[in-house]
C-alpha cells in the first residue's frame, strides 16, 4: 500500500470582493478553517501532514491583463 495521500482544496473566494466571471479575492478565514478540517480529518485516520502547496493559476483581468491567482492549496499527508 502506497503510505501517501495527495488531496486537492479549492480556495474559497469572498463573494463580496468576487466578480462573477474573474476569480477574485480568496476569503482567507473560510479556506483556512477548510484546511484545518482537513488536517484533523486526516489527523483521526493515521495520517501526518508532509505538505501544503499553492496552486497558482492565471486569469485574464478587466483590462486584459492576466493575473495570478490561488486557485487551490494540495495537501500531502502520509500513512503514520
Amino acid at each position: 500500500m502506497f503510505p501517501y495521500k495527495v488531496i486537492f482544496i479549492e480556495s474559497s473566494y469572498d463573494p463580496k470582493k468576487t466578480k462573477s466571471n474573474v476569480l477574485g479575492y480568496i476569503d482567507g478565514y473560510l479556506t483556512s478553517n477548510e484546511i484545518e478540517a482537513l488536517l484533523v480529518e486526516q489527523h483521526n485516520i493515521g495520517y501526518t501532514l508532509v505538505q501544503i502547496v499553492p496552486i497558482n493559476g492565471n486569469v485574464t483581468g478587466k483590462i486584459g491583463y492576466p493575473n495570478q491567482v490561488t486557485i487551490g492549496f494540495m495537501v500531502t499527508f502520509k500513512k503514520v
